[in-house]
């Protein structure tokens, strides 16, 4: 009866120690951060996002394989707004969806989070593959004409 119950408990220390070194979650070390500009991208084969902030003011560019109608004329423009670490881009044609950013520090790498993004990564423990931008040193011209964001 000892043996077993050995047994058991070694095979539960084993399965816990396995969930918790595999979870995508314990792979990042994520940090709120203060705001920044610059150009955050995400590109992941079925949809592209390029944010640039600069002095208050944004230019948007997405695109994606699923069209649903008329595209609008990109880049859009506007003002955008900071409140604590999150950034908010002032513009009709972008989606409730896509007009409130967080900034977030992901390992050493400074980063834009869509909400449904952080809600993720808190529930189920995984980085959303289509809700995390991040900051590159590129131009968004340069980023726009390379086709692997």
């Amino acid at each position: 009866m000892q043996l077993i119950k050995r047994i058991l408990f070694s095979t539960f220390i084993i399965f816990i120690s396995f969930y918790v070194l595999s979870s995508e979650k314990n792979k990042y070390i994520i940090k709120d951060i203060s705001p920044q500009e610059g150009v955050f991208i995400l590109g992941n084969g079925y949809s592209s996002t390029v944010i640039e902030l600069y002095n208050g003011k944004f230019r948007y560019w997405f695109s994606s394989d699923l069209k649903t109608g008329e595209e609008p004329s990109y880049p859009l423009n506007g003002e955008y707004t900071i409140n604590g670490n999150t950034v908010y881009l002032s513009h009709d044609q972008i989606s409730k969806y896509q007009n409130k950013w967080t900034f977030r520090k992901m390992n050493s790498t400074v980063t834009l989070w869509r909400d449904v993004a952080i809600e993720y990564y808190e529930n189920k423990k995984g980085i959303d593959p289509y809700g995390i931008l991040r900051l590159t040193s590129k131009t968004a011209e340069q980023v726009l004409s390379d086709k692997h964001h």
